[in-house]
């Protein structure tokens, strides 16, 4: 399954990863509704699936394109001018509030309530 798609190469979840080095055909449909692009590829670098991450990608490998032609080429490079162009959803940031809490000792210099709601009515 493509899972990252650039001019220059794509990700791709495959398990177990292929080496680096290897030779692969590739043929994947783009949203575009035209023919499948194909392309040689070669992988550049491989990834055993890390886990623990939302993030993380699934196992596979990136590969370098070696073979698109010049209409494919123009095809990706429209979908990824797309993609970039797209709005992006901004993230709301909780605005910073202070927090008192009296009965925490400060670690270091081992205030104890009094004197930490003492320090902290002084800032």
């Amino acid at each position: 399954m493509l899972c990252n798609l650039s001019l220059l190469g794509a990700y791709v979840h495959v398990d177990p990863p292929l080496e680096p080095g290897t030779r692969v055909g590739m043929r994947f449909l783009l949203p575009d509704g035209q023919l499948p692009v194909a392309s040689e590829a070669t992988v550049t670098w491989i990834n055993h699936g890390a886990q623990g991450s939302a993030t993380a990608l699934p196992a596979g490998c990136g590969v370098r394109f070696t073979g698109l032609g010049p209409e494919e080429v123009r095809r990706i490079s429209t979908l990824v001018a797309n993609f970039q162009s797209e709005p992006r959803p901004q993230l709301a940031r909780p605005e910073p509030q202070r927090t008192r809490c009296a009965s925490v000792r400060h670690p270091v210099r081992g205030l104890g309530p009094r004197a930490w709601r003492a320090a902290a009515s002084a800032t």
